[in-house]
């Protein structure tokens, strides 16, 4: 599960870079009028990419605090416990595997609020440009 996380990291890492560029050229070419629309497209989708961000926070913070909670009873057996040791290890890794999905989360977020902002900025210009032919006849 890990190595397939971290190359779905890798893959929206570099699709998030590619829609930041394809939203740069788009966004030169739009009109004050439309970069206000843009901006305020733009606060409406991060609330709603924060409410799905904060559930992958929470999962983190869990595993955070049984980590640190299996490594306050493996100190206080001072490893006489072998089980104990085995808990925190266990608990090590599902820290690990929750840091890895919060990051895979706020990549993917991140990536549809590029793409659905590059495809409105997209539809913005396309609009305007119907509305100036019409204009011209």
């Amino acid at each position: 599960m890990r190595m397939k996380v971290k190359e779905e990291i890798r893959k929206y890492s570099k699709l998030i870079k590619e829609e930041k560029e394809k939203n740069k050229e788009v966004e030169e070419l739009i009109t004050p009028e439309m970069r206000i629309l843009l901006e305020n497209k733009r606060r409406e989708l991060s609330r709603k990419k924060n409410k799905s961000i904060n559930i992958a926070e929470q999962e983190l913070n869990e595993a955070k605090i049984n980590y640190e909670l299996a490594c306050e009873k493996y100190k206080m057996k001072e490893g006489a416990v072998p089980t104990l040791g085995s808990r925190k290890s266990r608990c090590k890794v599902k820290l690990d595997d929750a840091k890895d999905l919060y990051e895979l989360e706020v990549l993917r977020c991140n990536y549809h609020l590029e793409k659905y902002l590059n495809s409105y900025a997209e539809n913005l210009l396309r609009l305007n440009s119907i509305t100036h032919s019409f204009d011209v006849y």
